[in-house]
């Protein structure tokens, strides 16, 4: 399967550098992008780091962990670079291992976690790209109606499906089930674990505003540093359309086909593209700048803060 990713990946580089050779004018104005805008859009990097930091260090303390934020910042830095250089989805199993092991935090506490995190995006970016749909309002041409389209689908089915997730208080049964099969009696108490692990985050309120809070500002730190890209590539836009390339450049993280889920966001933006209302060219531009910063940006925060933590990290891993 890595293979293929591999693979998938390779040939992702190649139809970018292919497409590059072709329209090297179209890619013109990356090369005049003023280098404030860069140290701007880096900030709002490292504040994402940050925001991810504190949302793993405030659901831990719900499962009697208590890390610093200094370490939940490493914790949220070792996924980012994990996710960016390795291959698809690594940096969410460094994570985890680094979690098992310096903390004794099981894999199940650790998927109820994750789920977590993925259902409160779910809610506040489809949120953000239904009120960004509604916004820009009916299409024009088909190709345009039929992307709103199956947006608005995409968005509303998400929220519909994710939104009651917050409601569920009972304390499930799964557990209480017996079978014979010693797998599937395995599987059904790492179910159980992982159901009640999310019944006692949604338990308590004042930590599921807190979590949502956090979505929204690092959801808001990533419009911006979107925005900030297009001015610096002095790319026209619409606030609605900000929003939606922001939507669905969240959404598009959980796909892990590719390292940095090269190919996948920019496939993604593409196929939206008379919707969003930029060019092939523009969107490829705009990748480029965003991935470059963060390849910076990471490489730099694992030189610097990285290296101290990776000592007292490697005594316990």
């Amino acid at each position: 399967m890595q293979n293929v990713k591999l693979i998938f990946s390779v040939f992702i580089v190649a139809v970018f550098i292919l497409y590059f050779v072709l329209n090297a004018k179209s890619f013109e104005p990356v090369l005049h992008v003023n280098p404030i805008y860069l140290l701007f859009i880096s900030i709002c990097s490292i504040l994402g780091i940050v925001s991810n930091g504190i949302f793993t260090k405030i659901v831990l303390k719900s499962f009697d962990r208590d890390i610093s934020t200094r370490e939940s910042i490493f914790v949220s830095l070792i996924a980012a670079v994990g996710n960016f250089f390795a291959p698809a989805g690594s940096g969410l199993g460094f994570r985890a291992v680094y979690l098992k092991k310096k903390h004794k935090l099981p894999y199940s506490d650790y998927v109820t976690i994750l789920s977590g995190n993925y259902v409160m995006v779910f809610i506040i970016v489809s949120l953000m790209g239904i009120v960004a749909l509604a916004l820009l309002g009916g299409g024009v041409g088909r190709e345009e109606s039929v992307a709103k389209a199956t947006l608005w689908l995409v968005f509303t089915l998400l929220f519909l499906l994710s939104t009651p997730l917050l409601f569920i208080r009972k304390q499930n049964t799964i557990k209480t089930i017996k079978t014979n099969n010693s797998i599937m009696q395995k599987i059904i108490v790492i179910a159980g674990r992982i159901s009640n692990g999310w019944i006692k985050i949604t338990s308590d309120r004042s930590l599921v505003v807190k979590l949502l809070v956090l979505i929204v500002i690092n959801t808001s730190v990533s419009t911006i540093s979107l925005a900030l890209i297009m001015i610096a590539l002095q790319f026209s836009f619409t606030v609605p359309a900000l929003f939606l390339f922001s939507a669905l450049g969240s959404l598009t993280t959980f796909i892990n086909i590719t390292p940095a889920n090269l190919g996948v966001k920019e496939a993604v933006y593409i196929a939206s593209s008379s919707v969003l209302g930029f060019t092939t060219g523009q969107i490829l531009s705009i990748a480029l700048v965003d991935r470059a910063t963060q390849f910076f940006v990471l490489a730099v925060a694992w030189l610097i803060f990285g290296k101290s933590n990776n000592k007292i990290a490697s005594k316990d891993l």
